[in-house]
This record gives C-alpha cells, structure tokens and sequence, in this order.
C-alpha cells in the first residue's frame, strides 16, 4: 500500500472544508467535550444552522468569546448535554443493560483509537484537516 503524504490545503480551502463535509454528512451538531477554546477556534467554520452541544469542560479556563451575529447569521444554536440526564442513565435498569453491552464490546479492535498524529491545541486548523491513508486519527493534546 502507498502511503502518501496528505496534500497541504490553501488557507481557504481549510476554512471551507467543515462545512463541505457538513453538506456532505448532512449533519449540523456539534459536540463539545472541551470547553469554549475549541468552540472559539472553529466558530466561523461552523455551518449555518447547527446546534453545538457543550458536554465537558476541559478547557473550562478559556470563556467562550462570540458576536451575536455569529449566533444570530449562521443560526445556531447551543446547548448543554449530560449524560446525567438522559434515560439510559437515569433508569437503573437501562444503565446497567447499556454497561453490560458496552462491556461486550469495548475490547473490539474498531473501539480503538489508532493514534496518527498529536496536535496541539494552537495547531487545531492542521488537526482538523489531518487526512492519513490509513485508519489513524489526529489526536489534540493539552500539555
């Protein structure tokens, strides 16, 4: 197998990408287990009309900086998220029929992250764009 290096992209280009992809996945969530500096960094690159869930706090010491407008153009939408409050967790029994799946499957070889390449947070333009011919991933590191 042929194991080329990804083509770089022009600066417009990688600033066009999300919402190709978002068009092409016809998907317009977005769910943030960081924090706000991720959220800073991608805002302009989301597309019209997602919701952005915030899950986790990670980067909790960067508050979340935005113009209405970016809200109020692209419509978006945000929301909290938390496991807490959905009925797989809050239901006993749910909970431990999803623990039991889980425990099933976790040890399958898909359910693992091959890493490819670590990013730091300042360098997310180039993580998001990371395309290796194989199945690794681009993985964003905080240290």
């Amino acid at each position: 197998m042929d194991h080329q290096a990804p083509a770089k992209l022009s600066q417009s280009a990688m600033a066009s990408l999300p919402a190709i992809l978002a068009l092409q996945l016809q998907t317009t969530a977005i769910f943030d287990a960081v924090g706000s500096a991720i959220i800073n960094k991608i805002i302009d690159l989301i597309p019209n009309e997602s919701t952005i869930y915030s899950y986790g706090f990670l980067g909790d010491d960067v508050p979340l900086t935005l113009f209405a407008r970016q809200i109020l153009f692209k419509g978006l939408t945000i929301k909290s998220f938390a496991n807490i409050r959905t009925s797989t967790v809050s239901d006993p029994q749910q909970l431990a029929d999803a623990l039991q799946l889980m425990a099933s499957i976790i040890d399958m070889p898909h359910f693992k992250t091959k890493v490819g390449r670590l990013y730091s947070l300042s360098a997310i333009e180039e993580a998001l764009v990371y395309a290796p011919a194989d199945i690794s991933r681009a993985v964003l590191t905080f240290i």
